[in-house]
């Protein structure tokens, strides 16, 4: 039998511990629990791809959005165990998530998921909107210090990578009290940065660098 699998993705993947000799009679779903356009939904669909291609199976992408992205795993959790479900993930969530204060996981990630592979390491960048007051790190960390509370980051949700990365500046540069603004993904994120609806956000380069 084939277990319930996890495809975590900018950082792990994970999926089906499927038999070497097992063919998919029915398309494969691969489940994203964020937002079209970020890099777990741009590496999901890297790898159906890829699969289709070499391997000729049908795979279908579907976005999940919610919950820092465990609505999506806990559907595959909850799907059949015959490997025609499996779901993307990422360090933040897997590893991080689990143990931050007031995070609320809706699933037992040991006992529920079977994670396969590491498939992509990506590297972040710190982006601002386009009118912010300072334009390097030494100036965001002093206006942040001469204006408390007044500087909002965005992230992908408690314990993600990105909302990790703003908490780092904050505590290196001292202490900065900035104002945590989840998105349901990188890309709307990265949006509301663009319009300047939050002032900065840490997202992978391959998130990014189209805004460049």
């Amino acid at each position: 039998m084939l277990r319930r699998s996890l495809l975590a993705a900018p950082v792990v993947l994970a999926g089906t511990p499927a038999f070497a000799q097992w063919v998919p009679r029915q398309p494969i779903k691969i489940l994203v629990g964020y937002a079209p356009g970020g890099t777990a939904d741009i590496t999901a669909r890297l790898a159906a791809d890829g699969l289709q291609r070499q391997h000729g199976y049908t795979v279908v992408v579907d976005n999940k959005t919610g919950a820092g992205g465990f609505i999506a795993l806990k559907a595959v959790a909850q799907s059949p165990p015959d490997g025609y479900t499996v779901g993307i993930g990422i360090m933040g969530q897997l590893a991080v998530g689990p143990v931050v204060p007031g995070s609320q996981i809706p699933l037992d990630l040991d006992k529920e998921l079977v994670p396969i592979c590491n498939l992509v390491g990506v590297p972040m960048a710190l982006i601002v909107r386009m009118d912010a007051p300072y334009k390097s790190v030494a100036e965001l960390v002093a206006y942040a210090k001469a204006n408390p509370g007044k500087v909002s980051y965005a992230s992908t949700g408690l314990g993600s990578t990105n909302q990790l990365g703003a908490e780092f500046l904050a505590a290196e540069a001292g202490g900065l009290k900035m104002v945590h603004v989840p998105y349901r993904g990188g890309a709307p994120a990265i949006a509301d940065v663009a319009a300047g609806n939050v002032d900065l956000f840490f997202g992978n380069v391959s998130e990014v660098m189209p805004m460049a």
